[in-house]
């Protein structure tokens, strides 16, 4: 895929609150293509959202979920 500035400019928006799957989607490309991208331009995903995968991995492995 050619990175257009609209695209640029559109991954830059979406890239700190979005999965790089999500933001592939909406694009129309792939999340190796996102993930290099991302790493020329800098970016990195927002506290926020580091929080919520963490808390979203603990729940998963929480000693309930673990022993169903």
């Amino acid at each position: 895929m050619k990175w257009c500035k609209e695209k640029l400019d559109e991954l830059i928006r979406l890239y700190p609150k979005h999965t790089n799957i999500e933001i592939a989607e909406i694009l129309g490309t792939t999340k190796p293509s996102i993930e290099r991208q991302a790493i020329n331009l800098k970016l990195y995903k927002s506290k926020e959202y580091k929080s919520k995968i963490i808390k979203s991995r603990t729940r998963d492995l929480s000693y309930e979920n673990l022993y169903k």
